[in-house]
């Protein structure tokens, strides 16, 4: 299902700061060269900021994505320059619709992520958005409005397979005709495809998908409004588990350990409750991986 690699994710709507850390040859943080310049763009290639320079403190550099630019989910491309030595680097930013959890939440729920000696914020944030992909990927569907672009190739029918299920909206298509020759569809054509549950994008107005291989970029939002309760509070486990294992050195996976009789016992464990929860809410439709 959906796979995300985003080195950072923010709310639509809202005032971000987007963040990069200047590493040295071996990949260790460090400070840069120079100043730091930043410019940010859509995944269709449109300016979100403008080139311009990012506050400094140490090896870390930033720059604020206002609310007015910050308005539809995307994938966001940040190239960020040494203007010291040129050097550049890439980092992406998912804009999502939601999140499973607050950190304050998760903080409040165990202890050991909010003691003095705890975890940091930035620890948590990239915590929670690996247990958000463990879970999309175990469920087959995404909890809360994302945002995705694929190439696939036209079915030559009125449905059209998308990968992911729960289909909100088709934001843009391009059909093409060669490597690089295309068509948009239209305002109109985008309107008559609505949300499917199943991820199936149909056209109602009664075209088809022009067949071919590859031929097709197709912009879309899919995803739940929200997770339900107790999908939430596996989830608040799992990072608990995901973030302790390192320090306890036990995964919580389920374990099978004998007794003094040669007794085989199946030990309880919060990663059971995990899964369990997963495997509940696994979704199943006729989209692909």
């Amino acid at each position: 299902m959906t796979t995300r690699a985003a080195d950072q994710q923010i709310m639509v709507g809202t005032a971000a700061t987007l963040s990069w850390t200047s590493l040295d040859s071996t990949g260790e943080p460090a400070a840069a060269a120079g100043a730091v310049d930043v410019v940010v763009t859509k995944a269709d290639g449109t300016s979100v900021l403008a080139s311009g320079a990012a506050a400094t403190s140490g090896n870390t550099h930033s720059r604020t994505l206002p609310p007015t630019s910050n308005v539809t989910l995307e994938r966001l491309t940040a190239v960020w320059t040494d203007t010291g030595d040129s050097s550049t680097a890439t980092t992406h930013i998912e804009v999502v619709g939601g999140f499973y959890f607050t950190l304050a939440t998760a903080r409040s729920r165990d202890r050991s992520l909010d003691d003095a000696g705890g975890y940091t914020t930035e620890q948590l944030l990239e915590a929670r958005r690996a247990v958000e992909a463990f879970c999309e990927k175990s469920t087959g569907v995404a909890w809360v409005p994302r945002w995705r672009q694929v190439r696939i190739s036209g079915s030559g029918t009125r449905d059209q397979y998308l990968p992911d299920p729960m289909l909100r909206t088709v934001r843009a298509v391009r059909v093409y005709s060669d490597g690089a020759t295309y068509t948009s569809f239209t305002a109109d054509h985008l309107a008559a495809i609505p949300a499917n549950e199943s991820g199936i994008a149909t056209r109602a107005d009664g075209n088809v998908w022009p067949a071919g291989t590859n031929n097709i970029v197709i912009e879309y939002e899919h995803g739940h409004d929200r997770p339900p309760a107790d999908l939430v509070n596996a989830t608040i486990i799992h990072l608990r588990l995901h973030l302790n294992e390192t320090r306890s050195g036990f995964s919580g996976e389920p374990q099978i350990v004998t007794d003094i009789n040669g007794n085989a016992i199946d030990t309880p464990s919060p990663w059971r409750t995990v899964l369990g929860a997963y495997k509940r809410h696994r979704m199943a439709g006729p989209g692909f991986a």
